[in-house]
C-alpha cells in the first residue's frame, strides 16, 4: 500500500455518476475494476470481513487504472439503497487500513467517501493502482453451511463481473504491470529494535493499576516517490502468543517528519500502546519479556503512516 492516489473527489463522483447513468440506460457497467454492492459489509463479523478482504484485494490485484467498489446502488434493479460508512459497524474509516494490514500480505490502499448522488447517500471505495501486487490473503475462508474452511495464501482477481483465484499468468501480468506505475508516494523502511528503553509505565486510575507498553526502535525511511511526504503519525501491531495483539502508535509530532524525494532519514521514535487495565505486575513482566522475544524473532512487516493531509498508507518493513 505504498502508492497513494491523488485523484480528486470531484473526479471520483463523475466516474460514479457516469456508471450509474449508464446502468439506468441498460448498459453493462460492472467491469474488472468496478464492482457494485447493494449494502455495506458488516465489518464486525468474521464472515463479512472475509468477503470484504476478498472483494477489495481482487480489485487491487487486477491490472488497470483506479478501481471502485460502489456501495448503495444495485445495477440489476437500478435502485438506490442509501448507505454510509457507519453501516459497516466500524467507528472510523482509519480502521479499514488496520483491517487490511491484519489480513493481507503487502497491504493496499482504500480511500472511502460517503457521497450524495441523485439525493441518495452511497459509499465509494476508491482503490488506486498498486505497486505491491500481488496482494495475498493470509487466511481466506470458504463456508459450507456456516462451517469455515481455512485456505491460506490466496490471491484473487476480477474478470468482468466475477471474482476468482489468480492463475500463474495473472500473477505474471501483475508483476509486469507494477513496472508501469509511477508512484507519487513510495517509502521504503527498515526498523531496528535494538533499544528497549522503556518496557512499560504504570499509572493508577481509580486505584486500579494501568500500564502502557513503550518501545523505541530506530527507523530508516527512504523516499523513492516523486513527492515529499510529511508524516504526522506512525503505527504498527505486534502479536504475542499468536493471539494477543498490541497496537503500538507513535505520538503525533509537533512538526511533521518531512522526507524529500531520494532522501534517506533515520530516526529513533517512541511507540506507545493503548493503556492496559486489569493486568497484574507479574503479567506485565511476562508480556514485556515475550515482547522482546517476539520482535527479535518475528518483527512487524508493515506500518501505517499518516500524512499531514490526513491521508494514510502502509509501508512495508524490510
Amino acid at each position: 500500500m505504498s502508492y497513494f492516489s491523488k485523484m480528486e473527489l470531484s473526479n471520483i463522483i463523475k466516474i460514479v455518476e457516469a456508471n450509474i447513468n449508464a446502468s439506468q440506460l441498460d448498459q453493462e457497467i460492472e467491469t474488472d475494476k468496478i464492482d457494485f454492492k447493494r449494502s455495506w459489509y458488516n465489518l464486525t463479523d468474521k464472515k463479512e470481513i472475509n468477503e470484504f478482504i476478498k472483494d477489495t484485494s481482487s480489485i487491487a490485484n487486477t491490472v488497470g487504472l483506479d478501481g471502485f467498489l460502489i456501495i448503495g446502488f444495485d445495477p440489476k434493479n437500478k435502485e438506490f439503497y442509501d448507505s454510509k460508512f457507519t453501516n459497516s459497524g466500524l467507528r472510523d474509516v482509519t480502521e479499514i487500513a488496520g483491517l487490511i494490514v491484519k489480513h493481507v500480505e503487502y497491504a493496499f490502499d482504500v480511500n472511502i467517501f460517503d457521497v450524495n448522488i441523485d439525493d441518495h447517500f452511497i459509499s465509494v471505495l476508491h482503490i488506486p493502482p498498486s505497486l505491491d501486487k500481488p496482494h495475498v490473503i493470509k487466511n481466506h475462508f470458504t463456508y459450507n453451511k456456516d462451517v469455515p474452511q481455512q485456505n491460506p495464501h490466496r490471491i484473487f482477481v476480477r474478470k468482468n463481473t466475477r471474482t476468482r483465484e489468480a492463475s500463474k499468468s495473472d500473477i505474471e501480468l501483475m508483476i509486469y504491470d507494477r513496472k508501469n506505475i509511477i508512484p507519487e508516494y513510495k517509502l521504503l523502511s527498515s526498523m531496528n529494535f535494538g533499544s528497549f528503553r522503556l518496557p512499560y509505565d504504570r499509572y493508577f486510575v481509580n486505584q486500579e493499576a494501568t500500564y502502557e507498553i513503550s518501545v523505541v526502535p530506530t527507523i530508516t525511511f527512504e523516499n523513492i516517490g516523486r513527492r515529499p511526504v510529511a508524516i504526522t503519525k506512525i503505527e504498527f501491531e505486534i502479536e504475542l502468543y499468536l493471539e494477543d495483539v498490541y497496537s503500538l502508535i507513535a505520538s503525533k509530532y509537533e512538526q511533521p517528519l518531512i522526507i524529500h524525494p531520494l532522501e534517506i532519514v533515520t530516526k529513533q521514535i517512541t511507540f506507545k500502546s493503548a493503556k492496559l487495565q486489569g493486568v497484574s505486575e507479574y503479567e506485565m513482566s511476562d508480556v514485556t519479556l515475550n515482547l522482546n522475544k517476539t520482535v527479535s524473532r518475528t518483527p512487524p512487516k508493515t506500518m501505517i503512516v499518516t500524512l499531514n493531509t490526513g491521508s494514510k498508507f502502509s509501508v512495508q518493513i524490510f
